[in-house]
């Protein structure tokens, strides 16, 4: 969707409320804590009903805060703004997300990448299996979250680690909740591509034995069935005309001494989604006498994602035409062509184009298991507060890769529409639903892949109160935590041969090797309204041929298989890698007599101990097949780093009321924020197809950054705020890519003769630094000083903008734009609440951003600006029981991506999806 078509959807958000009677979304509000995730109970103590109220209350809290920060509450028990967290974050000022099959994953604050955003759980680290650090959101269920804060100074009492922020996700403690409560929901999710409605229910019980003992526990159940229309690119490859095999004259100007840019691939991929999610969460809260408090509380998760991918993609980087085309140019393989004032190759017409319709089947099987018990204590003036608790999260992965192709006379066309779809035509009588034209040329794939991650971790807090003096408190403490990250693989590889002789089919020889007759498991595929966001010039194709993984099992069972062809392990890609952490702090807060001026003033010790282990192949020795594009490295010696290294980190926040409804805040501090996981590996991944080698390196630093921040809140009305604020971050040492090429020979698994390739070396390592600039506006107006009705309506709005310099991501290379940057975004929020009704209309939108500067070919990743339109509507049928209907994407948005030159090399769209059902409490 166009910027000019997203700003008329924004303002008809706002028109339309004028003709709809309720509103019910809790929208970006400030931390009930002056301090970080600490003292985020003090948030939990409060629990409004509605919208309007919850505003108002945030807006008090956010007043008296000794950070800057803002919170997202529930409205009531059970009932958050967003069925996804992240789409409820992405409402705040400077928070950015990213997107995954149409539901919002991972966060990004202030332009920096989602790793840089520490993510904690009620105070404490989760795990994730993804090898990153950043949260995935789409595994933890909204209903039990009571508030969600962001925090974007930080004090020297919070956890290291958020570079760019730290977000907590609460959940109310049982007794603070001060009353027996059941809250139940019950509804149904509608995805309009897929036509499929799937359930969504939820319990949470909360109960008081006495008020000094309390528990509470729930379960939510989710279901999503989901299709995704996409064109996959994977960038413009450079082409040298002289080795290729056989040489291709790609500008038909009658010789092979040119190296042209080319389209590497293009084509379609349906993505047939299935997820399944259940999450449960349980806590007691054990009160004896008004100076002791035990807590704790559980929370599990599992989340399933099966994936069926049907492609239907012409690979241009592979051509190989009958025998009596491979002459001399211009009667060779290529029939025609054209090129750009710059020399790429943005028409492409071939014979024997590689038409690999593969049908890749995944299933991914997450679990993660948390839990903490903690204490507080009370003595006069000195309180200790305790805490210890341990993550778990655990991936296995199977895929499935039934490799099939067919040699086409396709072509490409990037004139019509170039920085968006691709026109893909086949030719000269190929005909493209014709089974017998494909052949099948093996299997590929994962089976149990592991990823485990776990981390133990503890805490003491001792806090002791001052006075009323300008020194009101003083806090200290200490933690220690060890984090374990190990990947394994668990890789199959099923030759034509051995496929063949399983299916009761003769292999023969061909141009792509040992090859067999793969029509029978070939399906036809028809898709209703594909593409149909999209409205130009470019005509798809929406029926195809794709070749079928259950059609494969029924004919050779996967127990069958696996038998033949055993999983085996890719030991160069295996990796362990533990960091333990030991950190001290001290922390003072102060203020005057008046309390005009607070604040707090601190530092941070931080020791990290870290050991990576893996296994280091030797490159001589890579072997590739043709057929299958796979890539095996048999020899490696086994590797282990260790390394040390500590951090200082002093942070300051001060708070001045310059009247009583005029607050002033400033904020200093160094940060730091460690790679992933999987950066700080030994592991080496080689891809022979696209002669790319990927070492990691266990010696990168963290990024360490300084930053200042200054902000301005105007309170007006009850429960009115216009809020602006300006902050500069000074990244002094991003991790960058370092490059070289070599030449390494490989060997060909079909027939053992050794090839020279020249490979592309990458490995991570510190670079240059950068810095990044921004303003954030934003304003939460209930219009109250309207006449009836219109008193009941309310408007929020907010505006970030941000500077980044660019940063050369690879040593040596130029200074390019930060990926993840948006310069501006914005939201649009009209809302109507009245008792009865409510209902709210959202816009979101950001402006165009990287996602990643090199990429496989060197030609980069740039996402179009994207916006969407979100609605959410409620009815009170009683007090109790309550109707909700809530759409996402109503604007039907897909996200476009291009490369550096402008071309077309990714669009996605997901739909329309819908969610009705009714909510009960008592």
């Amino acid at each position: 969707m166009s910027h000019k078509k997203g700003l008329l959807a924004a303002g008809a958000s706002l028109l339309a409320l004028a003709l709809i009677p309720g509103f019910g979304h809790a929208q970006t509000a400030a931390p009930g804590a002056a301090a970080p995730a600490q003292d985020a109970a003090t948030v939990d103590e409060v629990i409004v009903t509605g919208f309007r109220q919850s505003l108002a209350q945030a807006a008090t809290i956010k007043r008296t805060a000794s950070v800057i920060s803002d919170v997202i509450s529930a409205e009531d028990i059970g009932k958050f703004p967003d069925q996804n967290l992240a789409d409820s974050l992405q409402r705040i000022t400077g928070v950015q997300i990213t997107r995954t099959n149409g539901e919002g994953s991972k966060i990004s604050v202030r332009g920096l990448s989602p790793d840089f955003t520490q993510t904690l759980y009620n105070g404490r680290v989760l795990t994730t299996p993804s090898g990153g650090r950043s949260f995935e959101f789409s595994t933890l269920a909204s209903d039990f979250v009571s508030a969600v804060e962001v925090y974007k100074t930080p004090t020297a009492d919070q956890l290291s680690g958020g570079l760019a922020a730290t977000v907590n996700i609460n959940t109310a403690k049982p007794l603070d909740l001060g009353r027996d409560r059941i809250a139940m929901s019950a509804e149904g999710l509608y995805e309009v591509k897929a036509k499929k409605v799937r359930p969504q229910v939820a319990v949470l019980v909360n109960h008081l034995f006495n008020d000094k003992f309390a528990i509470n526990a729930g379960v939510n159940y989710q279901r999503r069935d989901f299709r995704s229309d996409t064109f996959r690119g994977f960038g413009f490859e450079n082409g040298v005309e002289a080795t290729r095999t056989p040489k291709l004259d790609y500008n038909r100007d009658g010789d092979f001494n040119d190296t042209l840019r080319f389209n590497h691939e293009a084509g379609t991929r349906i993505i047939l989604g299935r997820t399944k999610r259940v999450t449960a969460i349980g806590g007691f809260q054990f009160e004896p006498t008004d100076h002791i408090e035990i807590y704790g509380d559980a929370l599990y998760s599992k989340y399933e994602t099966k994936l069926t991918q049907p492609i239907n993609t012409l690979r241009f980087t592979s051509i190989i035409c009958p025998t009596a085309q491979q002459g001399v140019a211009p009667g060779g393989c290529i029939r025609d062509s054209a090129l750009d004032a710059e020399g790429h190759v943005i028409y492409l017409d071939a014979d024997g184009v590689d038409y690999r319709n593969t049908n890749t089947v995944s299933n991914t099987y997450n679990t993660l298991k948390s839990g903490a018990t903690g204490f507080k204590l009370e003595f006069g003036r000195l309180k200790v507060d305790g805490e210890g608790s341990y993550s778990k999260a655990r991936q296995l992965f199977d895929s499935w890769v039934p490799t099939v192709l067919g040699r086409a006379s396709a072509s490409y066309d990037f004139r019509q529409d170039p920085s968006t779809l691709p026109q893909i035509s086949f030719n000269r009588g190929y005909n493209p639903l014709d089974p017998t034209n494909f052949r099948g040329i093996g299997l590929s794939g994962d089976y149990h892949r592991p990823i485990n991650d776990r981390n133990w971790d503890t805490k003491l807090d001792l806090t002791f109160d001052a006075g009323q003096g300008f020194l009101r408190s003083i806090k200290g403490g200490a933690r220690y935590s060890d984090r374990k990250q190990a990947f394994g693989t668990n890789q199959i590889k099923v030759t034509a041969a051995q496929l063949a002789g399983l299916l009761g089919l003769p292999v023969v020889s061909s141009v792509d090797g040992p090859s067999f007759d793969a029509s029978s498991l070939m399906r036809r595929y028809t898709f209703d309204h594909f593409l149909n966001s999209y409205d130009g010039p470019v005509k798809y194709p929406n029926t195809f041929l794709s070749a079928d993984a259950d059609l494969l099992f029924a004919k050779a069972p996967l127990s069958e298989i696996l038998k033949v062809a055993p999983p085996v392990r890719a030991l160069a890609n295996e990796y362990a890698v533990g960091e333990k952490e030991a950190s001290a702090y001290l922390r003072a807060d102060f203020s005057t007599a008046d309390d005009d001026l607070t604040g707090n003033v601190g530092l941070r010790y931080v020791h990290t101990d870290q050991e990576s282990s893996g296994y280091a192949p030797d490159l001589t020795q890579i072997r590739f097949s043709l057929g299958s594009s796979t890539t095996t490295l048999p020899s490696v010696t086994p590797v282990s780093i260790k390394r040390k290294y500590h951090d200082l980190l002093p942070s300051l926040n001060v708070r001045y009321r310059l009247r009583e409804d005029l607050v002033l805040r400033a904020a200093a501090a160094k940060v730091m924020s460690r790679p992933t996981l999987s950066t700080l590996s030994p592991s080496t991944t080689v891809n022979a197809n696209t002669s790319f080698i990927t070492i990691n390196n266990p010696m990168v630093d963290p990024y360490r950054a300084k930053q200042l921040d200054v902000s301005v809140e105007y309170y007006f009305g009850h429960g009115g705020l216009l809020s602006a604020a300006v902050f500069y971050k000074d990244v002094q040492n991003f991790v960058v890519s370092t490059s070289r090429t070599e030449n390494i020979n490989v060997i060909l698994t079909e027939t053992g003769a050794t090839v020279p390739r020249s490979f592309t070396i990458s490995q991570p390592d510190n670079g240059a630094g950068g810095k990044l600039k921004g303003a954030e506006v934003g304003v939460q107006a209930p219009l109250t000083f309207l006449p009836g009705p219109f008193d009941d309506f309310g408007v929020i709005a907010n505006f970030t903008y941000i500077s980044a310099d660019d940063v050369a991501t690879v040593q040596g290379g130029p200074a390019l734009a930060l990926p993840g940057v948006s310069k501006y975004s914005y939201n649009l929020v009209g809302y109507y609440e009245n008792g009865r009704l409510s209902a709210r209309l959202a816009y979101n939108f950001r402006s165009k951003f990287v996602n990643a500067t090199a990429s496989t070919f060197g030609d980069g990743s740039y996402a179009h600006s994207y916006g969407q339109l979100d609605f959410s509507a409620g009815y009170d049928l009683t007090k109790s029981i309550s109707l909700t209907l809530d759409g996402q994407n109503l604007t039907d948005s897909a996200r476009i991506d291009q490369n550096v030159y402008g071309y077309a090399r990714g669009y996605e769209n997901v739909g329309r999806r819908f969610t009705a059902g009714v909510r009960a409490k008592f």
